[in-house]
């Protein structure tokens, strides 16, 4: 498919991806010509009413020339077996078919199917239980297994990730198209099975689906094989072993058997490291667990097995529902991101060298498909045909009709009060790209539905609505400017506002008790900080909580009075800081350093005593917000109101509340919240386990620091358009207006 075929007609598919399909025949030959237009549709070719009785015949002359090869009496080279030139026609056509594809008509329309898909179609026996056991056709399927030959046959492409909800096909259609190939020249090849667990892929895979699926071909599609008929490990096509004289009498060609293999293997990551495979299949990547294999890293290591020596030996194929994908959906979201065909390499690869495709419920909810297999978004079915336990009352509705659109639309209306019920029930049927990225509903308490959107819309962007880098004193610490340096590869800080660095007013300096030199912010109008600190413990636990800090433009009346919403440009966060250094102070000074940049308090949670005594130390005192700072009695801690504000169970709530408030009103701007992990964790954030959230716990203190009393310091006035650079982001990559002189800003961005 991915050859240009001569006379033929290149078609482009999901994705955009591009295929050749083969030249239209003449009518006359295109199966189901003769019919009248609505009886034409697709039909399984069932072996003819005679094959038993002749092939009975057939087998009783092949096993006399066998006998007599085997005593020696013949030389198997000299001779041959007896065919059935009646079956043998038969089996000739449907090996082309096999192999060429086949045309039919369909509701007056010419159909092309691949042979892989007719292999599917006419030949795989399992679970359809409307029709014999064999796969009902669907239109759908027809570009899916075109996107699987173009795959095969891409040397550009090791194999695709096929993501979609249940009960669209996914494991049959794989295990089929494997069998096809590994049942069929070229010889010496492997196929292996991968599965969440070795058991599923032995008990679930292997033994119930392959096995059966397998037995249930027609004899003239089993190679020559020594497994026998209830294999538990692997299909094996060799010839059974001769020994001792019998060894000697007959002479085998290598030809005679196939010598191909297919198994299921381990889920380790490095299960098939140095193996060299025509097919992985790789189910349920999205639900494979961390602690067993990172299906990211496990398709890396993979590729060396369908790449081997500079040359393209096969491909994988990974699929996944998104139902319960939780454990593993990160790593194969990364895998699907790194997936894209718009996004290559000089060299025409993707990132992981895999094609990726999805499946939506527009395309396998079979209830709404017609006698022709296809399934219609906008058709209508009575409301009573729609066969759903699970459908509120629907039936009461007796009579009407409703359109799939119309159906999924209402259940998603139905549950928009309960954000964990709507993300479950999306997670079962999705609808676009955007509803694969819905993490399960679970013990969060924020609207998934929002921030998932969100997240879906800073993942598809090009370029970050943020630059990362470090902040710098110009001189000595605590007496001179800070400035910020961009740094793609070890900056600690994501910014998504830079200020002029030419401005000196974020601070200034006052005599404090005993002659001590006390820093005070002039900026706490404007800005807002969150921090969620750690002790002044020196470690290098990977796993220890990392400090964390979230910094927030407030809502500016002098630039957003009027405005919609959807247009402000304050009210939003612009930093964020989530980082661990061998040495707590390091990121006590980090921190720091952007409490002065912005100029601006922050609401530091003190539980943890050692960051608030160390800037103290350093005569930030005034950068450091107090229980006393709130009118809230609730807030009041139990020492002094000189500390800062304890995370206690009222705390808690308040700024929970206050975050729910700021994602209902604030995150359908992508700029409001533009940290992708900052989302993930509100996504994953549970009250019991707060300890585990420290960007939820930074936010939520910046927010209750809205309510913080500031008493306005008495600095110069300056114009908004002073103090930050003007940036266009109606497109994907935000872009600085052009009314700067200083070269840093173009530099930065």
């Amino acid at each position: 498919m991915y050859h240009e075929v001569e006379g033929g007609t290149e078609i482009t598919i999901k994705h955009g991806y591009k295929v050749w399909i083969p030249p239209m025949p003449e009518k006359s030959a295109i199966h189901g010509f003769e019919k009248l237009k609505k009886d034409q549709k697709w039909e399984r070719t069932l072996l003819p009413d005679y094959w038993e009785d002749r092939r009975e015949e057939e087998i009783f002359k092949r096993e006399e020339w066998e006998k007599m090869v085997k005593d020696g009496k013949i030389d198997r080279k000299k001779s041959h077996p007896f065919v059935d030139p009646v079956l043998e026609k038969f089996r000739r056509q449907e090996f082309a078919r096999r192999e060429e594809g086949f045309w039919f008509y369909n509701n007056g329309e010419p159909t092309y199917i691949n042979g892989s898909h007719y292999y599917y179609l006419n030949w795989t026996r399992w679970d359809h239980v409307e029709n014999d056991g064999y796969p009902i056709f669907y239109e759908n399927q027809i570009h899916r297994f075109y996107f699987r030959e173009l795959c095969e046959t891409d040397p550009r492409s090791l194999g695709y990730l096929i993501i979609g909800p249940r009960g669209f096909g996914k494991s049959c259609e794989e295990i089929s198209c494997i069998i096809n190939r590994i049942t069929k020249p070229p010889r010496k090849k492997w196929a292996a099975i991968q599965s969440m667990t070795e058991k599923d892929a032995q008990d679930v895979l292997f033994i119930k689906k392959v096995v059966p699926m397998y037995n249930d071909l027609p004899d003239f599609f089993k190679p020559i094989n020594d497994h026998g008929t209830s294999p538990v490990s692997s299909l094996s096509f060799k010839r059974d072993r001769k020994t001792g004289k019998a060894a000697h009498k007959v002479k085998f060609d290598p030809e005679d058997e196939l010598n191909n293999l297919l198994s299921w293997v381990g889920s380790k990551e490095k299960a098939l490291d140095g193996e060299t495979l025509q097919d992985i299949m790789q189910d349920e990547v999205g639900k494979t667990e961390d602690h067993i294999a990172n299906v990211s890293v496990r398709t890396g290591v993979n590729r060396n097995s369908v790449f081997r020596n500079n040359r393209k030996i096969g491909i994988q194929r990974c699929t996944t529902t998104i139902e319960d994908m939780d454990s593993g959906g990160a790593a194969c979201l990364e895998l699907w991101d790194d997936s894209d065909p718009d996004k290559r390499t000089a060299n025409g690869q993707t990132l992981s060298s895999l094609y990726k495709w999805l499946v939506i419920t527009q395309e396998c909810d079979r209830r709404f498909a017609d006698d022709y297999g296809r399934i219609g978004p906008d058709r209508e079915i009575p409301i009573e045909d729609i066969d759903d336990p699970d459908r509120n009352g629907v039936g009461k509705l007796s009579g009407k009709k409703m359109s799939l659109l119309e159906y999924h639309g209402n259940e998603r209306k139905a549950r928009m009060h309960d954000p964990i019920k709507l993300a479950n029930w999306v997670r079962k049927h999705i609808m676009s790209e955007q509803d694969i990225r819905i993490k399960k509903g679970g013990a969060s308490t924020f609207n998934q539905m929002i921030i998932n959107n969100n997240r879906t819309e800073l993942m598809l962007l090009k370029t970050p609505l943020w630059v990362r880098g470090n902040f710098h004193f110009e001189g000595k610490p605590f007496k001179s400017k800070v400035y910020f340096e961009r740094d793609d590869h070890e900056g600690r800080w994501q910014v998504s506002l830079l200020l002029d660095p030419n401005d000196s007013n974020r601070f200034h300096y006052e005599e404090g008790l005993n002659g001590k030199k006390l820093l005070v912010p002039n900026n706490s109008l404007k800005f807002g900080a969150g921090v969620d600190p750690i002790k002044d413990v020196k470690t290098k636990n990977p796993r220890a909580s990392k400090m964390s800090a979230h910094f927030k433009y407030k809502y500016d009346d002098k630039i957003d009075r009027g405005k919609p919403v959807e247009e402000w440009e304050s009210c939003r966060y612009v930093a964020r800081y989530h980082f661990r250094p061998d040495d707590s102070k390091d990121a006590f000074m980090d921190v720091a350093m952007g409490m002065l940049y912005f100029g601006c308090w922050a609401n530091i949670e003190g539980n943890i005593g050692e960051f608030t005594g160390w800037l103290k130390s350093n005569g930030m005192d005034k950068f450091i917000m107090t229980a006393a700072d709130f009118d809230e009695p609730s807030f009041e801690s139990k020492k002094s109101l000189e500390n800062s504000l304890v995370s206690t169970v009222e705390v808690q709530q308040a700024y929970i509340s206050k975050i729910r408030t700021f994602i209902a009103r604030h995150l359908h701007r992508r700029n409001a919240l533009p940290f992708i992990e900052t989302n993930d964790q509100l996504l994953d954030f549970e009250i019991e386990k707060v300890t585990f959230f420290d960007d939820v716990v930074s936010l939520g203190f910046c927010e209750l620091g809205d309510d913080a009393i500031v008493i306005e310091q008495e600095v110069p006035e300056t114009e908004s358009s002073d103090w930050f650079p003007e940036f266009d982001i109606s497109e994907d990559t935000p872009v600085l207006v052009e009314n700067y002189d200083d070269e840093f800003w173009k530099d930065l961005m």
